[in-house]
């Protein structure tokens, strides 16, 4: 018996826990939903020619029926034999079709072309025909929909085919195969789906192919779909389950299961040190997305591959810790990641969140591991429906490392939604249902390991932190499969990157009466610091001289003798040791842990962030019998300072050693000059980085009172000064003993105007260049004062728009915090801001952007209306300084509102000294959306149209410009406006014609307007919804794959037919959906309208029969007919019944009635038909 099809199967599908396993069997292929984008055949496409006997098709239904046909795909291109598609690992050129829905490659003796009942995968083997057709199991097949089609001319069937073309340009082409106008055996319904086979990589490997389906019943209820490499190879997408949407269109993409997904972020929790710096965290994959710890989450040496996350326990969601990622997740994505738990997975009271990115209750997406040991994923799609998934209870043990994923594909039409969750490189659980919203909006940023928002827990989540540590987690923008994430599972690395190198850092110089400070740090291979613990270290000095003592770190020294000492690090990444040495000598300083030294990793390059003293890496340090000191009141050397503002004093002192046995005696440092003396002395400043000093730019040194006079010292280039070199300016200055010094000292402060890493020198005598006594201060950092912002502007001028801080000041300024204030740019629109860094005196430091690694600023948004949504950040980056000045004309802000920007320093540590923050600038807004998505759901969504006067679905989203939605764009704010629709073509108007600014919500609003022609016999017509807000933002079509700006509109009425008949028997009255082209004809496509049964209660049932007869809907409205049946009302009763058309009607407004009522007679009642009764007699 030939198999039928089950034609307009519609259902939602619910929670499928599929026993699905990569372990069960090879797979060579893996799927995921892709972008629909069908490809109709063109007139050119070749037509396969199907077998015309029984014999030639090795098959009892030839012509298209149970067929094949070979194409040779080479020889169908152009050029010949220019193509190829590789699967299974070879090059094919050539394919068989089977008219059944399927595709096979390489020699072909399975007879599987003549099995039209389709089973589960694997395909069984097909036994032989007619002695002299072989049949066997089945290999190399591609199965789009294996069902029982025609394909051709059997069954009396006109106008299917299965036509194929050569498609795109090399590298990229596709050949594509597709059926056309098919059906199903002893079936009238029609449709249509294809194949897409991509040309072989030019990197080598398979090909992808990809499944593609469109118009008609195709949604896979009765058939098969997948990949058979072999019995023991396939892939299974579905079994007589309704996983195909061709509504909306269907695509599934086939691709190698080893062709691995590239990554949006990877985090590997290796930094050593978490401190709360914006971008701590890393994204090692394309540094996007760096993160930053938020509450007591830390660094962890716990880790599944070198470092980990550690998330201690909390059980409020008061508290968050927790690594705050920028990624929010979109309509489709992925995450997975190594998960330690400090108790045993069910353990009473354990519910713990992995990760959350809610910020309203009622809207979560989250992961979390209950008590019970499962795996809960919650996703919420952009209508507000959550869709849950969990997996099986699980009982780990605690402190046992478990790999976790989740990746979802939230997709418009029936059963197009996907969720799964992996274990340990499993698929552990799926979903596949409908989402009535198919897509993800209005989401936060994912945090990892705890909450997402103070104070909310979101809907059948917890408040609970992960309560363990994690490692190793991988982002997504797509769906992954089970093998993605077996394989970010396997992923290890050779080394892992906690220490690269060490960074030593000192004065250069220092008199070997003095303790030399001396600074380690740890870096990894990015110069980062990372914190050690329990790492022991060896410091040591090249000459083998000198004894080592903690100033700073957690750890305690110990002296080994020959100028060398051990130091264990404790959770720290730096230390400073002191180091005195009474010889007078040049020594270099050396620091080892194993292999890791201050010359290893990548320190063997020098750059800024290694920098020893000045501009040397590994720099040596000089040990001399007297020099100069540049200290304050406590003994310290010179620290960082701000550009125009006058320092705190410092003292300059001039010392020597007073012992003259080196490395005999210990030495006390003494002063050279007695108190009360006046030298000259030469003074001096260097610029090491920048390396340049900059013309005008001065520092001015101010003597005490009774030490000198005021003045400015000379500028010299990095290296271009030493003791006996470069340009000084001499002083004259008076040593005086000056309280709390010990010695006699010169107090001085001193005031830089610029910016950048310099110190100071002095030497006497002050002109010569064989000084007897010489020194310098130790390198410190001068930062800018601030910063100040002007020139705020759209980059594209335009008329009306508002600026800040112009010159010539703008027309319009952007001073209002009302939300009417005038417009300043579109969200995600070009907009330019010059910066300044000032020094203290408000003028301009020329050096800053100049330094050897560039430091640039960063405009951090505030939001100026409290009820606005967090401020995203903004996009965009100044160009070069010059003069201390630059400007960038390619910023933007991604939402809608009125902000301040904030001007700080990029990597908000100048040069190692810490943060600046400038000046707030005016306000900076309005910012409007660039464009609002109107997206139309059709009055009946399955005939797709709407009657006039009939409310269709309106979903409008204020966007920027690059999709995304602006949930400022709200009611609460009062930044929505009222939007006024407007058709096109002008052929009617909408009712009501507006959609007021308070029925949106997080940037979304929803409505039902009804489209009325102005005449209604006006033929059907596409409509498209258009229109603006009072802002004049443009409604346009949606990019979301499966939605539309347009309904096509319809004139309808209800059209009532008499009817006679016998008393005895029921009597059908006919009622149809109509609608007007140049005439009222049936409207086939009408199987939504829902008629309501007439009865003597709602008045839409009258009559005159003694027994009176009832209506009972005999058959709904199907293509545009329906049935209603009268109950015979039996002897004796004739007579007349009314059916009234507005009850019939029911809710359906927007029909017109072809008559007030229809008129059943019963017997005879005339007028009536000429047959009241018939009945054949034997």
């Amino acid at each position: 018996m030939r198999q039928g099809f089950q034609v307009g199967i519609r259902f939602m599908a619910a929670l499928l826990l599929l026993a699905f396993s990569l372990a069960g069997w090879a797979q060579t292929y893996s799927y995921r939903g892709d972008t629909f984008s069908y490809d109709t055949p063109s007139a050119s496409a070749g037509t396969v020619t199907w077998h015309t006997t029984n014999a030639s098709a090795c098959s009892g239904y030839p012509n298209g029926d149970d067929d094949y046909a070979d194409v040779n795909i080479s020889t169908s291109t152009s050029p010949a034999n220019d193509f190829t598609f590789t699967f299974a690992g070879v090059a094919r050129t050539s394919v068989r079709i089977y008219s059944n829905g399927m595709l096979t490659f390489g020699t072909d003796n399975s007879g599987l072309w003549r099995d039209y009942t389709n089973s589960a995968l694997p395909a069984p083997a097909v036994g032989a025909y007619s002695g002299s057709c072989p049949g066997g199991t089945a290999s190399n097949v591609i199965i789009p929909y294996w069902t029982d089609i025609v394909a051709g001319t059997a069954n009396n069937t006109s106008g299917a085919s299965v036509r194929y073309e050569l498609l795109g340009t090399k590298p990229d082409r596709r050949f594509v195969i597709s059926w056309v106008n098919v059906k199903l055996y002893n079936q009238a319904a029609r449709y249509n789906f294809q194949v897409i086979l991509y040309e072989t990589p030019t990197a080598g490997g398979n090909s992808n192919f990809k499944f593609q389906y469109t118009s008609g019943s195709s949604t896979g209820a009765a058939a098969t779909v997948g990949v058979q490499v072999s019995s023991t190879d396939y892939t299974q997408y579905s079994y007589n389950q309704p996983y195909i949407d061709p509504t909306v269109g269907t695509a599934i993409l086939w691709y190698p299961s080893t062709q691995f997904t590239g990554k949006q972020a990877e985090y590997r929790f290796d930094e050593g040190i978490w401190n709360g710096t914006a971008g701590e965290v890393k994204d090692t994959s394309t540094a996007t997305y760096n993160a930053v710890r938020v509450g007591a989450a830390a660094s962890s040496s716990t880790g599944k591959v070198c470092r980990g996350g550690s998330f201690p326990l909390n059980s409020s969601n008061a508290t968050v810790s927790a690594v705050a990622t920028p990624i929010s997740p979109s309509s489709q994505g992925a995450i997975d990641f190594w998960y330690q738990s400090n108790v045993r997975w069910n353990a009473a009271g354990s519910d713990a969140m992995l990760f959350d990115a809610t910020t309203t209750a009622a809207r979560p997406f989250y992961l979390m591991k209950t008590a019970g040991g499962v795996l809960k994923f919650m996703v919420t799609d952009s209508g507000g429906t959550t869709i849950p998934l969990v997996t099986s209870a699980q009982s780990f043990n605690a402190s046992t490392w478990q790999h976790v994923g989740v990746t979802w594909s939230i997709n418009p039409g029936s059963n197009q939604t996907v969720l799964k969750i992996f274990l340990n490189g499993v698929q552990a659980a799926a979903y596949r249902g409908t989402s009535a919203a198919g897509a993800i909006t209005a989401l936060s940023s994912v945090y990892i390991g705890d909450n997402r928002t103070l104070g909310i827990t979101p809907s059948g989540g917890t408040g609970n932190s992960a309560n363990g540590y994690i490692d190793e987690v991988n982002f997504y923008n797509k769906e992954i499969n089970a093998a993605q994430a077996a394989n970010d599972m396997a992923a290890t690395r050779t080394s892992c990157t906690s220490i690269d190198h060490f960074h030593i850092s000192h004065a250069g110089s220092v008199v070997n009466c003095d303790t030399a400070n001396i600074t380690f740090e740890a870096h990894d291979v990015a110069h980062n610091q990372i914190a050690l613990s329990g790492t022991t270290v060896t410091v040591s000095t090249s000459t083998g001289h000198g004894s080592w003592a903690k100033i700073t770190g957690n750890g305690a020294v110990t002296n080994t003798g020959g100028g060398s000492a051990t130091y264990t690090f404790s959770n720290e990444a730096l230390i400073v040791l002191g180091l005195r040495n009474t010889y007078a000598e040049t020594a270099n300083i050396d620091i080892a842990a194993g292999t890791f030294t201050e010359r290893s990793g990548a320190a063997a390059t020098c750059v800024a962030a290694d920098y020893t003293s000045g501009t040397t890496c590994d720099a040596d340090l000089v040990f001399t019998q007297a020099g100069f000191r540049f200290v304050d009141a406590s003994g310290n050397f010179v620290g960082n300072q701000i550009a125009g503002n006058v320092t705190g004093t410092y003292y300059l002192q001039a010392v020597h050693n007073t012992c003259t046995a080196q490395g005999v005696c210990s030495g006390v440092c003494s002063s050279i000059f007695p108190s009360g003396s006046a030298v000259d002395i030469g003074m001096a400043f260097e610029c090491s980085d920048p390396s340049t000093c900059q013309s005008g730019q001065t520092l001015t040194v101010s003597p005490g009172s009774g030490a000198g006079s005021a003045g400015t010292i000379a500028g010299n280039g990095a290296g271009a000064v030493t003791a006996t070199s470069g340009t000084y300016t001499t002083k004259a200055l008076t040593f005086n003993a000056v309280s709390p010094n010990p010695l006699p000292a010169v107090p001085f402060t001193f005031n830089y105007t610029d910016v950048g890493q310099i110190r100071l020198w002095a030497r006497y005598p002050a002109s010569s260049v064989t000084p007897s006594v010489a020194g310098s201060s130790a390198s410190f950092v001068v930062k800018p004062a601030g910063f100040v912002l002007t020139e705020i502007k759209p980059t594209a001028n335009q008329a009306g728009r508002c600026a800040v801080a112009t010159t010539p000041a703008p027309t319009v300024i952007c001073s209002s915090a009302a939300t009417d204030s005038a417009l300043f740019a579109k969200a995600g629109e070009a907009f330019s801001v010059t910066v300044t860094a000032v020094n203290g005196a408000g003028n301009a430091t020329p050096n800053y952007g100049k330094e050897s690694s560039a430091e640039t600023v960063k405009l951090t948004p505030t939001n100026v209306l409290g009820t606005m949504n967090s401020a995203p950040a903004v996009n965009g980056s100044f160009g070069s300084f010059s003069g201390g000045q630059a400007t960038g004309t390619a910023f933007s802000w991604d939402e809608i509102g009125i902000i301040t920007l904030t001007p700080s320093v990029g990597d908000a540590d100048y040069l190692g000294a810490g943060d600046v923050t400038g000046t707030i600038s005016g306000n900076v807004g309005r910012f409007i959306p660039d464009h609002i998505d109107a997206v139309v759901t059709d009055g009946c969504t399955t005939g797709a149209y709407t009657y006039s006067g009939q409310p269709i679905g309106l979903a409008l989203s204020a966007r920027n410009l690059a999709g995304n939605v602006t949930t400022n764009y709200n009611a609460t704010t009062a930044l929505s406006r009222t939007v006024t629709l407007a058709p096109s073509p002008a052929s009617g108007t909408f009712d009501p014609a507006t959609v007021n600014g308070s029925a949106f919500s997080v940037g979304t609003a929803s409505a039902t307007p009804k489209f009325n022609f102005t005449t209604l016999s006006t033929a059907p017509t596409t409509i498209t919804v258009g229109g603006q807000d009072a802002d004049g933002v443009a409604l346009r079509a949606s990019t979301d794959a499966g939605t539309k700006q347009t309904t096509a509109v319809r004139s309808g009425r209800l059209y009532l037919a008499n009817a006679y008949g016998s008393e005895f028997l029921p009597l059908p009255m006919i009622v149809q959906t109509q609608y007007w082209d140049n005439g009222w004809k049936l409207n086939r496509l009408d199987s939504c309208t829902s008629l309501t049964v007439p009865t003597s209660v709602n008045g839409g049932l009258t009559n005159t029969l003694a027994t009176k007869t009832t209506a009972t809907l005999a058959a709904p409205v199907v293509s545009g007919d329906a049935v209603f049946r009268l109950s015979a009302p039996g002897a004796g009763n004739v007579g007349l019944a009314d059916i009234i058309g507005s009850s019939v009607r029911g809710a359906n407004s927007w029909l017109l009635l072809s008559t007030p009522f229809a008129r059943a007679c019963f017997g005879a009642c005339g007028p009536r038909s000429p047959v009241i009764y018939f009945r054949e007699r034997f």
